[in-house]
């Protein structure tokens, strides 16, 4: 059985999750690199040991999700994957170089400003692929909107780990969106498994039932 351990973190950074089965982990997201030591000292406290952790999933490529992804693939040797639309976000560093709604400001503020690690992802994630052969028994999910290349990890036992496409700071509900018609669709697609908790990429778990969009 799956178990879901929540790493949050407050303000603009992402949360990162745990997915466990037994001595196997995936981690997915990595947050901002700011919080490299905040998130080391988590995975050693879980027991997440580099023998263990058998993957590294980015739900898209956003720096407050990818930030410390390049490092902690080398330190425990463990694969990063990505949906091959938003490796160009991560291969140069530059957050809204997939996006319809280009914003030129944050992508220079955040540029100049942060240590951004450069890399291309070891796997590309595809819509249905399996990730049993990581020890978990888990699905990706392409769910584009947020991103071209915004993916969820949807569980055996139909929870999901959404990324950006929804959030719960003050309610379940849409987070920024750069695609309407994208979203939309994906909506629609989760609505197809009968979804139990979402994890959202900022705020807290919250059941499916309790989103309205």
């Amino acid at each position: 059985m799956n178990e879901i351990i929540p790493i949050p973190f407050p303000g603009m950074c992402g949360n990162c999750y745990l997915l466990k089965n037994g001595d196997n982990y995936v981690l997915v997201d990595t947050a901002l690199r700011t919080k490299r030591n905040m998130l080391e000292e988590k995975l050693d406290e879980l027991g997440c040991t580099p023998e263990k952790l058998k993957l590294i999933v980015l739900t898209h490529g956003d720096f407050d999700h990818s930030g410390n992804a390049l490092y902690l693939g080398k330190k425990y040797d463990s694969p990063v994957a990505m949906h091959r639309e938003d490796a160009p976000i991560t291969e140069n560093g530059r957050m809204f170089i997939n996006k319809k709604k280009k914003r030129t400001l944050i992508d220079w503020l955040s540029r100049k400003f942060l240590q951004i690690d450069t890399f291309t992802p070891d796997i590309y994630m595809e819509d249905g692929m399996d990730l049993n052969n990581y020890g978990v028994k888990a699905k990706i999910l392409h769910l584009p909107g947020h991103s071209a290349g915004s993916i969820g990890v949807l569980t055996a036992e139909n929870d999901l780990l959404c990324g950006d496409l929804l959030e719960n700071r003050k309610r379940p509900r849409l987070y920024y969106v750069d695609d309407a018609g994208a979203v939309q669709k994906s909506i629609e697609k989760l609505k197809q498994y009968e979804i139990r908790v979402v994890y959202p990429g900022h705020g807290s778990a919250f059941r499916f039932t309790d989103f309205s969009g």
